[in-house]
C-alpha cells in the first residue's frame, strides 16, 4: 500500500477513480479488498499509517543528520573539482566577470562541473569562489 501513494490524500484520489470505475483494489498482503465499505475503511486506515512512518522515517533521518553535522561529519555528494577547473573560475572572477557571466563562459567551453552535470549555474560559481580564498 505505501508503494501505491505518497500520502492518504494520493489514496484518496485512487479510491475514488476504483469506484467510479467500478473497480476494486485488493491489497494481498494486508488482506484489504476495497470492494466493501469495510475494506475502504481498512485501506485508508491503513494508508494513514503508512503515510505517518514515511513522515517518522523523515524526522528521523533529518534528525540524525542534523547530529552528524554537528559532529563535523559531511554528509551528502561532495564536490570534487579539478584544481585547473577552480583556477579558470577564480581568474574569470578576477577578470571582473559577474558569476552569471563565467557560468556562460564555463557552459561554452564544455567544462563539466563537479558532478558531472551539464550545466553550471551563477550560484555554483559563486559557492566555489567562497570555498577558495581570492
Amino acid at each position: 500500500l505505501d508503494r501505491l501513494t505518497r500520502s492518504v490524500a494520493d489514496f484518496l484520489e485512487v479510491l475514488e477513480r476504483s469506484r467510479k470505475g467500478k473497480w476494486a483494489l485488493v491489497i494481498g498482503d494486508l488482506s484489504i479488498d476495497t470492494s466493501s465499505p469495510m475494506g475502504e475503511a481498512m485501506a485508508t486506515i491503513s494508508a494513514t499509517f503508512a503515510q505517518l512512518e514515511r513522515r517518522r522515517i523523515g524526522e528521523r533521518t533529518k534528525e540524525g543528520m542534523a547530529q552528524k553535522k554537528l559532529q563535523g561529519v559531511h554528509c551528502g555528494r561532495s564536490a570534487e573539482m579539478s584544481a585547473d577547473t577552480v583556477e579558470k573560475i577564480v581568474s574569470l572572477h578576477k577578470a571582473g566577470l559577474t558569476f552569471s557571466a563565467i557560468a556562460r563562459e564555463m557552459n561554452s567551453l564544455g567544462v563539466p562541473t563537479a558532478h558531472n552535470g551539464a550545466k553550471w549555474y551563477p550560484a555554483t560559481i559563486s559557492k566555489t569562489l567562497a570555498r577558495v580564498s581570492i
